[in-house]
């Protein structure tokens, strides 16, 4: 609600604004759909840190913290480094329940963070975090699946960032909600969107599933499914 809010209100402000400068409505309208998109663009941009605000039920349990950093190291999320103690501060970093790999001989690699959020259905989802993703999975997928099913899952969300699905529909959402709130959107146009729209979700689920295949074995993602 806070989030909505600000938002709200800062449109409302923007428009204010251009109505005392004296803008013509349609360039208003046009304004404010820009200002609506790059809106909608940061915080998806930003929805690690926006959901880490504005969420409930994240847990922080040292077993299941344990169990999700042996799969990230399975999957070459996280990396440990025993052999030179300069960079070893680098090489792991806790943040209650979030962990990441920083890898400082390859910066451009993906990093991936990973929160447990109290849920007795089996949910996982990956959004964009700035520069790096935030993997979000339910305590019961935790808690209940195997070794193997969970290296499958967090390579399939992996799969996800390494493929920048986050980032494109950060601005896939932003350029149509500026769109829609600048010079509309037709209803026949809108379903053919929504049916364009789910219909590349569901190919960006394809695509996870095989990099989730290359990350870990196709054993691991048959277990993700079986569970």
């Amino acid at each position: 609600l806070i989030v909505l809010f600000l938002v709200s209100g800062f449109l409302a402000l923007a428009e204010m604004i251009f109505v005392r400068i004296g803008l013509a409505r349609d360039t208003i309208l046009v304004l404010s759909g820009v200002f609506a998109g790059l809106i909608i663009f940061v915080l998806v941009y930003q929805g690690g840190s926006v959901l880490l605000f504005c969420g409930k039920g994240l847990v922080d349990d040292p077993e299941w913290r344990e169990k999700i950093r042996e799969a990230l190291l399975s999957i070459g999320v996280l990396e440990e480094r025993r052999k030179s103690r300069r960079i070893a501060r680098y090489s792991k970093k806790y943040v209650g329940e979030n962990m990441r790999r920083e890898d400082v001989r390859d910066k451009a690699r993906t990093l991936m963070y990973v929160s447990v959020v109290t849920s007795e259905r089996f949910i996982a989802i990956t959004v964009n975090s700035g520069r790096s993703h935030r993997a979000f999975v339910s305590s019961k997928m935790v808690d209940s699946m195997s070794a193997h099913a969970l290296r499958g899952v967090l390579a399939h969300e992996l799969g996800h960032a390494i493929s920048a699905h986050p980032l494109k529909q950060a601005a896939l959402l932003a350029l149509v909600a500026s769109v829609k709130l600048s010079i509309g959107v037709p209803l026949g146009a809108a379903i053919v969107m929504l049916i364009a729209y789910l219909f590349m979700l569901r190919e960006w689920e394809y695509v996870a599933d095989a990099m989730a295949v290359k990350k870990t074995s196709v054993s691991d993602v048959q277990a993700a499914f079986d569970e």
